[in-house]
């Protein structure tokens, strides 16, 4: 073959040269997100949106038009090359309800939407157990066991408690003629309190071995009258058998001693830890101690609003964090690695709720839902430890509200249906109606996303899976 003439072998590198000042730039310009735009006759920086489902599988869809499907493994899904505006982002998958919202794009900028869940299309509910009486009654979702407990009855009067197992449609406990009650997940035991014709509260602890009930035990207070009565116990964390007990506005704990170890005097109300007490006094000040009642430290004095006829209530919460609800329904927290006092957050509060990992906060008041950042949010959208965002408001009055294990996602209850609504409120909130029917009482599985509730005599389930 004969070799090219010098001209002509000048000419292609020259060609060459151009070509590679030319396209290189424009690779690399590409590589940083800038394309050509024909309407602007020019380069324009881009942006993109990224996209993380619960469910594998999901379908993106821009503008309506399919864009990508979610990875199996990671579930998430990032389109790139985005112009600056505004888009109509979807997510769907087949059996499942969509997400949508509309977004707008900032070049050199990618949005990013994680925890993104789609509830099933259709709600099957299946019921669990009989109440056979269509009485008041709460829920209460038992920590570490299969069961819920339903307490029937009016709640000023003595009631009755049942723990339903939602598998073998049997309640395993029956606790009768109740006053107070509470379950400890530490001891595995229950706590009944029963209050007498003479106003005086004997309590006893029902323990489970394997899962199967006891036999009640009565809770004797050693060096007391036989007749004396606690208003309340509370089982020491770090020692089963010893408990503590409040009784005329002092707390005590009953240890391995003859007589019972004075923790505290003039206590409005208390709430106790893995490693602290925490309790406010009549006078109003929110004070700290070990769990024998030393290190004693004063946390503040911050005007709560005290009744003896509505208690306030101290609410532990995932990391160290107390909640505490004054009597008027104000609502202050305490995070011990980061606060040196109570905190204001809210008045008019009627419940609150923490998700699994503690570094964010529900509460409502009659008709609006709040979420509170007890822990800065390190992801979009970037919220502060200590701001708080109104999420929702209901049209009818709220009854009863949960946080998912990840706080992405509220669900809450009215008279008359449950829903389920996402707590990233960028462009809106995708809100979903789960339950349409006559709702006596809600409760929320956090770790199985399953849904309690009565209606009529029914005790109710379903999966939002």
């Amino acid at each position: 073959m004969a070799a090219l003439e010098r001209r002509t072998r000048r000419k292609i590198f020259y060609v060459m040269v151009l070509l590679f000042a030319g396209i290189v730039p424009l690779t690399l310009l590409y590589s940083r997100g800038y394309i050509v735009d024909v309407r602007r006759r020019g380069l324009v920086a881009t942006g993109g949106i990224f996209v993380k489902t619960v469910q594998p599988g999901t379908k993106v869809y821009i503008d309506s038009e399919f864009s990508k499907e979610t990875a199996f493994i990671s579930h998430g899904a990032l389109i790139t090359n985005l112009f600056p505006r505004r888009y109509t982002v979807r997510v769907e998958k087949d059996g499942y309800r969509a997400w949508q919202k509309v977004v707008r794009v900032s070049n050199e900028e990618v949005l990013e939407f994680r925890d993104i869940f789609l509830p099933p299309a259709t709600i099957t509910p299946s019921v669990v157990f009989n109440l056979r009486r269509q009485l008041p009654t709460r829920l209460d979702v038992i920590a570490g066991r299969p069961e819920v407990a339903v307490a029937l009855g009016d709640p000023t009067q003595p009631y009755t408690v049942f723990a339903v197992n939602p598998v073998t449609h049997r309640a395993p406990v029956n606790l009768v003629k109740v006053s107070r009650w509470f379950w400890d997940e530490g001891t595995r035991a229950y706590f009944i309190g029963r209050r007498d014709d003479e106003g005086r509260t004997r309590w006893y602890r029902l323990s489970l071995s394997g899962g199967t009930p006891g036999k009640e035990e009565l809770i004797s207070f050693r060096g007391l009258p036989p007749g004396f009565s606690a208003d309340s116990v509370f089982p020491h964390p770090g020692a089963p058998r010893e408990l503590y007990f409040f009784a005329g506005g002092a707390l005590f704990l009953q240890g391995r001693s003859s007589v019972p170890l004075p923790i505290a005097e003039q206590v409005h109300a208390y709430t106790i830890t893995s490693d602290r007490i925490y309790f406010i006094t009549k006078n109003g000040f929110f004070v700290e101690s070990n769990l024998n009642g030393g290190e004693v430290k004063i946390l503040g004095r911050k005007g709560l609003f005290l009744a003896d006829d509505l208690p306030a209530t101290l609410i532990p919460l995932p990391r160290g964090t107390i909640a505490v609800i004054d009597s008027a329904g104000g609502l202050f927290v305490y995070r011990p690695e980061r606060d040196t006092e109570l905190t204001f957050v809210s008045g008019n509060v009627i419940g609150l709720d923490a998700n699994g990992r503690g570094d964010r906060m529900l509460f409502w008041e009659a008709n609006r839902l709040w979420v509170y950042w007890l822990t800065d949010n390190v992801r979009q959208p970037f919220d502060l430890a200590g701001s708080k965002r109104q999420i929702f408001y209901s049209d009818a009055p709220i009854q009863q509200a949960f946080l998912n294990t990840t706080g992405s996602h509220l669900f809450f209850s009215t008279s008359d249906r449950i829903q389920m609504v996402e707590v990233d409120d960028r462009a809106g909130v995708n809100a979903y109606d789960l339950v349409n029917g006559s709702i006596g009482s809600f409760a929320f599985d956090r770790n199985t996303r399953t849904l309690y509730w009565v209606e009529g005599q029914g005790l109710l389930r379903a999966s939002v899976e």
